[in-house]
């Protein structure tokens, strides 16, 4: 990716010149310095590969109907492992699942207090904890000041 790439999806701030890096070889490639990539990734199952399962089961039904009835269950493993056999090579190509990944980035947000306020319910929903990536709320600094005041006072 490109630095011109990255712009905060909550606030549309685009990186400054300071928080520019080089791609590192990691993960994070040339992620702007103190941003947060956030990814969404989802499987579902392919509906191609959904409706090549019912065609088989289809062909088998049709095919088992063929045979006498005192037979079918003598060949139905057979007929299966014939129309199985028919599939295999689309079904592989078609695949069983999709996946659907999207990326959002977020701007650092020690230098944007809307921007940590308007997080901070998305990571507590997600039971993410804020303070794992360095970022304190301004209520829990002045709570923690607040704490500390009143200690000096009682002393």
């Amino acid at each position: 990716m490109s630095v011109e790439d990255y712009f905060c999806s909550v606030s549309g701030v685009v990186p400054t010149e300071q928080q520019i890096v080089d791609d590192e070889g990691d993960d994070l490639g040339d992620l702007p310095l103190g941003w947060l990539k956030v990814t969404v990734s989802r499987r579902v199952l392919n509906p191609k590969w959904v409706l090549i399962q019912q065609v088989k089961a289809a062909a088998v039904e049709q095919l088992i109907q063929q045979v006498e009835e005192e037979h079918r269950e003598d060949v139905k493993d057979a007929v299966i492992v014939q129309v199985e056999a028919q599939y295999a090579a689309y079904e592989d190509k078609v695949g069983k699942y999709l996946e659907d990944e999207q990326v959002s980035f977020i701007t650092d947000p020690e230098l944007s207090k809307p921007v940590t306020e308007a997080i901070h319910p998305l990571f507590e929903l997600l039971e993410l904890d804020l303070e794992d990536f360095g970022i304190e709320l301004e209520d829990d600094k002045s709570e923690e000041n607040k704490a500390s005041d009143d200690k000096s006072d009682k002393d």
